[in-house]
């Protein structure tokens, strides 16, 4: 498990790495400040962050809502007062200091029941070989014009294979991807943000590249809620 701690005190960042270290728990990235962990955090791309709430230039509940959405959160603090607000970002847990090893342990089992859970594969059959691909490396998954293949944009590069939009649709309707346009599907917790193009339409940007996809009038309205 890939890790990240966003802690101002130095004291405290050191003793929940070594609680992680004891944990097995690969600890990626360390960042004092909000500006610099939301940085850090969008190269290093861990599973899991670890918050502190009061910190230098931003909160870490501003750091929470600008990180992907696919990234867990669990914040650490010394105040209990906002944990509702946590659980509404998303947080996975809400741990109050100091942190004991048994509670970490707690966290940590769940943790690691949800990650096994979200990496699931997808059996790709290419001419030559077949590959299992992380369904959540997946960016978006395109038509191609004339032949009748698709193109995963995913985190690694892309692939083409043969099928039809309808068909990876209907494979990944339940993990987090939704149809945007008669030749795209995107996951959704790729999102970044949408741009409006004119006619109800949208460019969507996403994390992790340039390309753009787009969002049309037909299906905007059935992507929309699931964003907020």
């Amino acid at each position: 498990m890939r890790a990240f701690i966003v802690e101002d005190n130095s004291v405290q960042r050191k003793y929940l790495k070594t609680l992680l270290c004891d944990q097995n728990v690969r600890v990626v990235g360390e960042a004092a400040t909000g500006e610099d962990a939301v940085r850090q955090i969008a190269r290093l791309q861990p599973e899991v962050v670890f918050l502190d709430i009061a910190l230098p230039e931003s909160s870490g509940m501003e750091v929470g809502w600008k990180i992907d959405t696919n990234i867990h959160k669990i914040f650490v603090t010394g105040d209990h007062h906002h944990a509702l607000k946590a659980f509404e970002l998303g947080s996975l847990d809400y741990l109050l200091k100091p942190v004991s090893p048994e509670r970490l342990e707690i966290t940590l089992k769940r943790l690691r029941k949800i990650i096994k859970q979200t990496h699931q594969k997808l059996i790709l059959n290419l001419k030559s070989s077949t590959i299992a691909l992380d369904i959540q490396q997946i960016l978006f998954i395109e038509k191609m014009p004339i032949l009748k293949k698709v193109t995963f944009h995913t985190l690694d590069g892309e692939c083409s294979i043969s099928g039809t939009l309808n068909e990876y649709e209907a494979r990944l309707k339940n993990q987090g991807f939704a149809r945007t346009h008669n030749s795209f599907i995107v996951n959704v917790n790729k999102i970044k943000r949408l741009l409006p193009s004119g006619d109800k339409s949208y460019i969507i940007k996403l994390h992790h590249t340039a390309k753009e996809v787009p969002l049309s009038r037909k299906y905007a309205p059935m992507l929309k809620p699931l964003l907020y």
